[in-house]
C-alpha cells in the first residue's frame, strides 16, 4: 500500500514538473518577414568632401578655409538653407607618402559637409560650380520627405507577414498558433529603385531628371512563436 502511494506521488510529480517544463519551454516556431514601401522620391541627399593637401599644415590649412569659403558662397548662391546644412568638424593628418625617403610628409584635411536638396535643378546646377571651383569629391543619393511614414507602413507589414506564415505553417502542420514568445526587430534599408516607365520617356530627351524616381524603404522582422498546447 505504502509502495503504491509512493509510486502515484511520484507519477504527479513527475507529470507536475515535465508540464511545468513544457509551459517553459513550449514548441515554437520562427519566421522571418521583410515590408516593403515605395514612395516618390523628392529629396536629394547630397554629400560633398572639403579637402586639402600641401607639405605643412599651416599651408593645408589655409588652403582647405578658401575652398571652404567658396563652397559657403556656392550654398548661399543656390539659396541652400541653413536647416538643410550639416557638416562635421575639419581633421588634419599627415601622412608619410615614401617611409624610404627621410621628411617625405604630406598634410591632408578632410571635412564631410551633407546637403538636403528639394529642388533636383539646384543640385545639377551646383555640381556645375564645384568642379568650378576644383571640388572633386561629391555625390548624391534619391530620399523621400515620406520615408518616416513609410518605414513605419513597411514595419507593420513586416508583422503582419511574420504572423500570416506562422499561421500557415502552424495550420498545414495541424498543431495550434500560440502567443508571442520573441521579436527581433532587423531595422530599415533604403535602396533605390528608378520608377519609371518606358511609356514615359520624353523623345529626344536628354535629362534624366525628367523620370520620376521612387525610394523603397523595407523593415524585416524575426518573430518566435509558441506552437501546440501551453
Amino acid at each position: 500500500m505504502r509502495a503504491s502511494l509512493l509510486t502515484t506521488l511520484f507519477l504527479l510529480l513527475t507529470l507536475s514538473l515535465q508540464a511545468q517544463q513544457t509551459r517553459q519551454n513550449p514548441s515554437t516556431i520562427q519566421v522571418n518577414a521583410t515590408g516593403e514601401v515605395q514612395v516618390p522620391a523628392d529629396l536629394i541627399q547630397f554629400n560633398i568632401q572639403v579637402n586639402a593637401e600641401g607639405s605643412s599644415p599651416q599651408q593645408v590649412y589655409d588652403l582647405h578655409k578658401q575652398r571652404e569659403t567658396r563652397l559657403v558662397e556656392l550654398l548661399k548662391e543656390y539659396g541652400i538653407a541653413d536647416d538643410r546644412i550639416r557638416y562635421r568638424p575639419v581633421s588634419i593628418s599627415s601622412v608619410n607618402e615614401n617611409r624610404r625617403t627621410a621628411g617625405a610628409l604630406s598634410v591632408r584635411t578632410s571635412q564631410q559637409v551633407y546637403l538636403t536638396l528639394e529642388d533636383f535643378e539646384v543640385y545639377e546646377r551646383i555640381q556645375l560650380g564645384l568642379i568650378e571651383a576644383d571640388f572633386d569629391q561629391f555625390s548624391g543619393s534619391f530620399s523621400s520627405t515620406r520615408a518616416d511614414s513609410a518605414r513605419d507602413e513597411a514595419l507593420a507589414q513586416a508583422l503582419a507577414e511574420a504572423r500570416r506564415k506562422a499561421s500557415l505553417i502552424a495550420r498545414e502542420a495541424g498543431v495550434p498558433l500560440g502567443r508571442i514568445l520573441e521579436i527581433t526587430y532587423g531595422g530599415d534599408s533604403y535602396p533605390m529603385e528608378r520608377g519609371m516607365m518606358m511609356s514615359e520617356m520624353a523623345a529626344g530627351s536628354a535629362d534624366l531628371m525628367e523620370f520620376p524616381q521612387t525610394v523603397t524603404l523595407s523593415s524585416t522582422v524575426s518573430i518566435r512563436f509558441a506552437i501546440g498546447r501551453e
